[in-house]
């Protein structure tokens, strides 16, 4: 179930990623609705509100709702990815700057600058629609430059990129470490079959419970290292470099004694250890 959340989460950033080189800087709004969907896979609430922001306008009721349960560190990326799209204020023709006003299309974001907040869609068809004819009226200073809109839209699907492609490269490499320890959990589960048993149950037992009841989990996570230290002492002449083994068996075992101290996404990286520990001493007891 894991690996097919890691492989639609690597195939959507990858997605992102093809269709950011296909389309024009003013053709976003396709971009953004897998966005949304990507940020929303990840657990991304800056990201997933920064494109629910650019679809439905910045001054819409859920966008403004939902920016009310944004942590500090959330919020403030989200007022940086919404600076991608504000401008200086004195770029705004008077008029056109009342009119936006009056109509609440813009928002003084911060001092000298002012953020248009209409939906991404109006915004592009606006430049597609208007760019001629402020070119021809209004030469280069058109009442939005539009060398600045231009820029903004640019730097949005930066972004985008950057994001997509910091995602696929995490989750493709997750891949690789999940194929890597379901090599190890093979490996010792086999092993561990033949010689003790127990400590296969209760590994097992960890693993199912790892999500749906982290203090059973723990438990048997625990019981496994008591189980598998008994099961050393019948390992003939296990060499010298066991000690640090054990000091590592001790530490883990202690982590586990206090289960009310471990956060539910602490538990797979707990199992994890337990697994390696007992692979490297079914390595020196060989």
């Amino acid at each position: 179930m894991l690996d097919n959340l890691f492989q639609e989460i690597a195939d959507s950033a990858n997605e992102i990623l093809t269709e950011c080189q296909k389309r024009e800087n003013h053709d976003l709004v396709p971009l953004f609705q897998r966005v949304l969907h990507l940020a929303q896979l990840v657990k991304n609430r800056s990201f997933e509100l920064w494109a629910l922001a650019e679809l439905e306008g910045y001054q819409n009721e859920n966008v403004l709702q939902e920016l009310k349960s944004l942590s500090k560190s959330e919020m403030l990326e989200y007022n940086n990815l919404q600076r991608l799209r504000s401008f200086p204020d004195d770029c705004f023709l008077e008029t056109l700057k009342t009119q936006f006003l009056a109509t609440g299309e813009l928002v003084v974001t911060e001092p000298g600058r002012a953020t248009l907040t209409m939906p991404l869609k109006e915004l592009e068809m606006s430049f597609l629609t208007d760019r001629e004819y402020y070119k021809q009226t209004f030469s280069l200073t058109a009442p939005l430059s539009l060398s600045l809109l231009e820029r903004a839209f640019t730097q949005m699907k930066n972004r985008i990129y950057i994001f997509a492609s910091e995602i696929y490269l995490r989750y493709r490499l997750a891949q690789n470490v999940a194929g890597i320890f379901d090599e190890k959990i093979n490996s010792v589960n086999q092993r561990l079959a033949k010689l003790c048993p127990k400590v296969l149950r209760n590994l097992n037992q960890a693993l199912e419970d790892r999500i749906i009841d982290k203090i059973h989990a723990l438990a048997s996570l625990k019981a496994s290292l008591q189980e598998f230290a008994e099961c050393l002492k019948h390992i003939p002449a296990l060499p010298q470099a066991v000690r640090s083994l054990i000091t590592r068996s001790e530490a883990l075992y202690k982590r586990l004694k206090e289960p009310n101290k471990i956060g539910e996404n602490e538990i797979e990286g707990l199992i994890i250890q337990t697994y390696f520990l007992i692979s490297d001493a079914l390595d020196l007891g060989e």
